[in-house]
């Protein structure tokens, strides 16, 4: 899942006031968890899941944190009209494709978790079991969701159908979920247009949307990671969706007031987790430090904007009211020297008298 912050402050900040766990569930777990969850600390609760079972068995025997569950099973979507892949796939196209049949002369030699990377579910030893998450959930007595991932390279969809009234009865905050810009237009495929529908009908809002290019056998690009995928250029294939609760919704619990703003932080939105904070200033200062809080997301905001400045939010607010020039791109030298060096004042008053010589 791509967005993950670099900035663990804000959510180091709001963690120290949780006083609930933070339940997360990662539905196509290859290759273990996001770091970035772990800073949740002893707070977090995940339960993760993928049908690779050598793969499960390696992170279970690696895992070093006590509310981390990998467990080896497929999860169903019980909507049988929910369709998986378009029919219009492009990827026997794609020149990754092309690589992988390459490296499948070699398929003896690479580990399991290789050949779930590079989809060789055939070659892969694969649970029998199956599972729902709403059965899961009832099972094990969960009640309480804050954050779901998906990402199965194909019923992502519909696992999601089948989540519909989950998410409002177990208050969940956000999910994440990898799309496809490809298919015919229907109401049953695994598309973006279906994912994004389904998920403004419950009260999500679209907060962050990648997008992953893919190139033609035909002319192959430089491959954008480590192994046959996303190209350096191509069409638009595949990215990650990212929907959360707005920060207008109407919260009770201050616990799931500071754990959204956690995930805005977390997924590089401090502007809506001020917001979110200012909106519920009297019920987050009985529990916490606001001030404090919304200089740190200040911070990160700084930090996004590649700002030279350090200041705090007060400061950072007073700037905007006067119009302050840190907030419009700047000339090139600003670019390579900071703003308060020496250097940068006399090189940018010989670039304003040569630019009104030149004009």
């Amino acid at each position: 899942m791509e967005h993950n912050t670099s900035f663990f402050d804000g959510i180091k900040a709001v963690q120290q006031s949780l006083k609930e766990n933070f339940t997360y569930i990662d539905i196509g777990c290859s290759g273990g968890i996001d770091e970035i969850w772990r800073l949740f600390g002893d707070k977090l609760r995940a339960y993760c899941f993928d049908p690779n079972v050598k793969e499960i068995q390696r992170l279970n025997n690696s895992k070093n944190h006590n509310g981390i569950f990998y467990i080896d099973a497929f999860i169903e979507g019980t909507d049988k009209t929910i369709k998986g892949i378009p029919k219009n796939n492009p990827f026997e196209r794609f020149s990754c494709t092309q690589t992988v049949n390459i490296l499948k002369k070699k398929k003896a030699d690479m580990e399991s978790v290789e050949k779930t990377g590079l989809n060789l579910w055939g070659e892969t030893e694969l649970t029998k079991n199956h599972i729902s998450i709403p059965g899961f959930l009832k099972e094990k007595k969960i009640k309480n969701v804050d954050f779901i991932k998906i990402d199965v390279d194909g019923n992502d969809y519909k696992i999601l159908h089948s989540m519909s009234e989950m998410l409002k009865k177990h208050e969940v905050l956000g999910v994440g979920i990898e799309v496809n810009f490809f298919g015919e237009g229907t109401n049953e495929e695994n598309s973006f247009h279906n994912v994004d529908r389904f998920m403004k009908q419950r009260g999500y809002t679209l907060f962050a949307l990648s997008t992953r290019k893919y190139s033609l056998e035909c002319l192959p690009g430089k491959y954008a990671i480590t192994m046959p995928a996303q190209t350096e250029y191509g069409r638009i294939f595949q990215g990650d969706a990212v929907y959360l609760k707005d920060t207008n919704e109407e919260f009770e619990s201050v616990e799931k007031i500071l754990k959204l703003a956690m995930l805005f932080s977390m997924f590089d939105l401090p502007d809506c987790a001020v917001d979110l904070v200012l909106r519920y200033k009297k019920n987050l200062q009985k529990v916490c430090k606001l001030d404090f809080l919304i200089d740190v997301f200040t911070r990160q905001s700084l930090m996004l904007s590649k700002f030279d400045e350090k200041c705090s939010y007060k400061s950072y607010m007073n700037k905007f009211a006067q119009n302050d020039k840190m907030f419009y791109p700047q000339n090139c030298i600003s670019k390579i020297i900071p703003r308060h060096h020496l250097i940068y004042r006399i090189l940018s008053k010989l670039y304003r008298k040569l630019k009104r010589f030149v004009g």
